[in-house]
């Protein structure tokens, strides 16, 4: 049996880094400063392109059935629209962005690795 590939981090990054080489029976090993996983949310948006990476990976329906598509962003003060970003514009066939938890994305993503 060969070293691990050795990945630092165990977040979304981390955890999709670590997919690829798994996939592939090579083996991984993560490192990551804490111990279990974070309860925060750092990460809240996976967008177009990352969501063409998910499907490559086999995991997108389960990501966009966790989340909430999400086609624009909006910010608002006192009540009034103030600025407005379309997330629909892309040319991708994920033509929108999912509004999804870190946590959950991350629970996603270390099931795939334990599979």
């Amino acid at each position: 049996m060969s070293n691990p590939i050795i990945v630092v981090g165990a977040g979304p990054v981390g955890l999709t880094t670590a997919l690829e080489p798994a996939r592939r029976g090579v083996p991984v090993r993560i490192v990551d400063r804490l111990a279990e996983p974070t309860a925060e949310s750092r990460a809240i948006i996976v967008h177009a392109r990352s969501l063409e990476m998910f499907e490559r990976l086999g995991l997108v329906d389960e990501l966009i059935r966790a989340g909430v598509r999400t086609t624009a962003m909006e910010m608002h003060s006192d009540g009034d629209v103030v600025a407005r970003i379309p997330l629909d514009l892309v040319d991708s066939p994920f033509p929108y962005s999912v509004t999804i938890a870190q946590t959950e994305t991350e629970r996603i993503l270390t099931k795939a690795l334990a599979e």
